[in-house]
């Protein structure tokens, strides 16, 4: 479920221009979000643990700018195994990630076409 505060936040910084502002950040965070999701399947599977760990990063904090909230907790988690070295959980975490992904691009969607969840 999206959390509408943070984009809430940005139409309001903006003013006029706010729900335009805000119709670009959700468009490139949901065509960044699929590429990052791919990253770190293929990081995984070289087993670059920091590229990895810089991935989940910047996901975790791309889907916490647009109130993905489970997107960004998952990543976060994926985020902590890289830096720990440990990824054995990961494809695991990967499926849920994705999963979480497809609800949030789903709602942020249809916020973008002009309607609720």
């Amino acid at each position: 479920m999206i959390n509408p505060e943070p984009l809430d936040k940005l139409r309001k910084f903006f003013g006029a221009e706010g729900e335009s502002f805000v119709r670009e950040v959700v468009t490139r965070y949901l065509q960044g979000a699929e590429g990052m999701l791919n990253d770190l399947e293929r990081f995984l599977q070289q087993q670059d643990i920091v590229q990895f760990a810089r991935v989940a990063h910047t996901l975790k904090g791309n889907s916490a700018s647009v109130g993905a909230e489970e997107v960004s907790s998952l990543a976060a988690e994926l985020e902590m195994m890289g830096r720990n070295g440990d990824l054995s959980g990961a494809p695991e975490k990967i499926l849920l990630l994705r999963n979480a992904f497809l609800i949030a691009k789903n709602e942020l969607e249809q916020m973008l076409r002009g309607k609720t969840s």
